[in-house]
């Protein structure tokens, strides 16, 4: 008699909405390989075994690291949400950033580049109805290692895709090299931007177009935990780690120059604008101190 990790089932989405299953048996090493696709797609059907964890592996190749893009692998239940707690996905790469989400979550707006059967399924965005992972594409082609298991034995549908790293609010800040300059205006000594994280392991740089003393970043809402670092103009890293709703001053030892702010989300998540909206302040003022103000 099989065992269980040899009862998996795996089928195209068509497949289960016409009644029947494609029954493929896994290697005896109980890793399951699948190659990147491109979009969302149509998912693999997949039986867990209870109790076992099972190895996933996602092969990309060099077309697809050839741009800034990132794996997401989503899955769901064959009828709709996955129940919390119900299975769990771990990417194994040490050293990677990762969102790790444990059900319902936000990843993405729909990528502009897409096509139009693409964008119309992702009105609202790429979200997954249970556990997913997002992160970025390695620099060469390779494999990307996961782990699957279910305290039951249960059915998900899982997609694993390459999707376009498209960060419509700041398209071309997501680069300490590459910071949003953000001029003073002539009425006073006050700079201002807006932007959200709207895509899964964003970050934006902003960088004041004159010296300044202080930075602070302010949320609109707060789903999301925002935190924000500060450079130096040469990209020296001076302050890190600071809360959304706190202000980095200087210390009255150093002479005001322009500054870098960094801001991200502390978990890597997103959420669409304005859940994820935050206003960045550059001021000149007299230096106090080299500490962040907590609110």
């Amino acid at each position: 008699m099989p065992s269980a990790r040899h009862r998996f089932v795996w089928a195209g989405l068509a497949a289960l909405l016409a009644g029947c299953q494609i029954v493929i048996l896994p290697p005896d090493d109980g890793v399951v390989r699948v190659s990147a696709g491109e979009g969302v797609g149509e998912p693999v059907a997949l039986t867990l075994p209870r109790g076992e964890p099972l190895r996933l592996e996602v092969s990309v190749s060099a077309a697809q690291v050839a741009a800034n893009d990132q794996l997401l692998v989503l899955t769901r239940g064959p009828e709709g949400p996955l129940a919390g707690g119900a299975v769990r996905l771990r990417a194994l790469q040490e050293g990677r950033p990762s969102v790790q989400s444990t059900g319902p979550d936000f990843f993405a707006p729909a990528p502009d580049t897409a096509t139009a059967a693409l964008r119309a399924q992702q009105t609202a965005g790429v979200r997954c109805s249970g556990p997913c992972v997002a992160l970025p594409l390695p620099s060469a082609a390779g494999t990307l290692t996961f782990e699957l298991e279910s305290a039951d034995e249960r059915s998900v549908l899982l997609s694993a895709f390459v999707a376009p790293f498209e960060d419509p609010g700041e398209p071309a800040n997501d680069a300490l090299e590459t910071p949003r300059l953000v001029p003073t205006p002539p009425t006073g000594a006050t700079a201002t931007a807006t932007g959200a994280l709207e895509v899964a392991l964003d970050e934006d740089f902003f960088q004041s177009e004159l010296p300044v003393t202080q930075v602070s970043v302010s949320a609109t809402e707060a789903p999301l935990e925002l935190r924000f670092d500060v450079y130096t103009e040469d990209r020296e890293l001076i302050a890190s780690d600071n809360p959304a709703g706190s202000t980095y001053t200087v210390p009255s030892n150093v002479a005001p120059q322009s500054l870098i702010a960094r801001v991200y989300a502390a978990s890597g998540r997103a959420a669409p604008a304005p859940a994820s909206s935050y206003t960045v302040t550059f001021s000149a003022v007299v230096p106090l101190s080299g500490t962040a103000e907590r609110p």
